[in-house]
């Protein structure tokens, strides 16, 4: 190994011990502020000026309705609302499997689907994603998860309004971190959402407007590359695929889903939740992905843009109703 390589492999060890760094002390940061809160209110002493960056839109609370609150959650995960998938449970071989939400599943005389796969049946009569099912996808406290909600991200004309990166199994917490930190560094705002096991994450990037599949995935592709280089000594094991997985709409299907978040049941062990709240909530007052920043960033990948301190962010302020 040349010198240059190895004062190359020294720089981008350091930078992910400076990444992992910052990522803990933001943590005890955000533990720390709610301590404050707590004290000074045990105090009876005035409330601190905020000194976070002033929201343009009002953010919901704990008097809000149901139906504003689902009204947002339905603003930020957007695919396909003509179609939905349920999850559903098997006593009887002990495992769980998503499929096309159908009006006629198991009506005698119409739905015979131990017999005939639901893609091929002539009754099927998918059901469209209402504002109800999603109220129930939040509520459900089925142990089994059955009944919960799966989006189809890539919709009909080949373009998506988010992409999620989902990271899996061993060493997914130092990856996602590395990752967080990518898009910190590109001004891209990410969602990281622990996933319904709690053994992993989703990364949600969400966009202004629908833009093709394909330069969504070119998009994650290229944070991915990024944080590969940052922590090139592991080759991010844990990352297992995106959504939509697909460039274009496969013949006969729908292409992958995925689960929605904050699922009743699993929300009560810490699971399909946000890991930093102030960073999602931040998230939805303030915006979205814009179709420029992402082809600056493409650019970027190419070598076309200097790195990252030319680039800014362009933010939308998001508004309920």
């Amino acid at each position: 190994m040349g010198n240059n390589e190895r004062v190359e492999q020294a720089d981008s060890t350091k930078t992910f011990e400076l990444l992992i760094r910052i990522a803990e002390l933001e943590s005890q940061n955000l533990a720390l502020c709610a301590e404050n809160k707590r004290l000074r209110e045990s105090l009876g002493l005035p409330k601190e000026e905020n000194n976070e960056i002033a929201f343009t839109s009002p953010l919901l609370n704990k008097h809000s309705s149901p139906e504003e609150k689902i009204e947002l959650f339905m603003s930020l995960f957007r695919g396909r609302t003509d179609i939905y998938a349920k999850r559903c449970y098997s006593r009887k071989h002990d495992n769980s499997y998503y499929i096309p939400a159908c009006k006629n599943e198991w009506v005698r005389g119409v739905c015979n689907r131990a017999q005939t796969k639901c893609k091929n049946c002539f009754n099927r009569e998918l059901l469209p994603l209402t504002i109800e099912v999603i109220e129930a996808h939040l509520r459900n406290k089925n142990e089994n998860g059955a009944g919960i909600v799966g989006i189809y991200p890539l919709l009909p004309d080949d373009t998506c309004l988010f992409l999620a990166i989902d990271f899996d199994e061993e060493k997914w917490e130092k990856d996602i971190t590395v990752f967080r930190s990518v898009c910190k560094e590109f001004g891209i705002p990410v969602a990281i959402e622990r996933s319904r096991s709690g053994n992993g994450a989703h990364a949600w990037l969400f966009f202004d407007e629908p833009v093709t599949a394909i330069s969504a995935r070119k998009l994650g592709n290229a944070l991915l590359t990024k944080a590969m280089s940052v922590r090139h000594e592991i080759r991010f094991t844990s990352y297992d695929r995106m959504f939509p997985n697909q460039d274009y709409m496969p013949k006969g299907g729908f292409g992958n889903l995925i689960t929605l978040p904050l699922q009743g049941g699993a929300r009560q062990y810490g699971n399909s939740e946000f890991i930093d709240v102030n960073s999602f909530l931040r998230r939805i007052c303030m915006a979205d992905i814009t179709f420029g920043k992402m082809q600056k960033i493409l650019a970027l990948r190419a070598g076309v843009y200097q790195p990252f301190p030319n680039l800014q962010v362009c933010l939308k302020p998001k508004t309920v109703g």
